[in-house]
This record gives structure tokens, sequence and C-alpha cells, in this order.
């Protein structure tokens, strides 16, 4: 099951954003800082980011589904 209304917050970010999208200075991670190679290398940095999207997007699922099954609304949505 997929988490719908997954938009991107800047490059290579995740967040949880309010009402009106705004996301608190603790609400979001982004690729960069200690997840960089050292020394830089911008092919191993390619590979990198392709590693922290796959690992988003299934946190993200996870998230979306174990949130539907706390509140119940999981059997709401079959």
């Amino acid at each position: 099951m997929q988490a719908p209304h997954i938009n991107h917050c800047l490059s290579h970010e995740i967040a949880y954003s309010h009402n009106n999208g705004e996301v608190s200075h603790d609400a979001w991670i982004g690729f960069g800082g200690d997840m960089e190679p050292e020394p830089y290398n911008e092919n191993e940095v390619t590979t990198l980011k392709d590693t922290w999207q796959k690992v988003c997007k299934k946190k993200v699922d996870e998230a979306y589904n174990e949130y539907m099954i706390k509140t119940n609304l999981k059997d709401k949505s079959n």
C-alpha cells in the first residue's frame, strides 16, 4: 500500500508538515553532512542518494501502514 499525498520538500529531504505545509525545524531530515563520503566523491554521492531515496520511501510506507493499523483505519481503506 502506498502512502497518498507524498510531496517533496526540498532536494533529498523528507519531512512532516503542518496543515499549511510548514515544516518545523525538527520535523525534517535531508541528505548531506555526515551522510556524504569522505573524501567527497560525486559518483559515490549519486549512489548514496539513490540508497537514501529507497530507504525514505520504504520508511514512509511503513509509517503510513503503522498509522492505519494503530488508528483502525486500515479496515476502512479496503
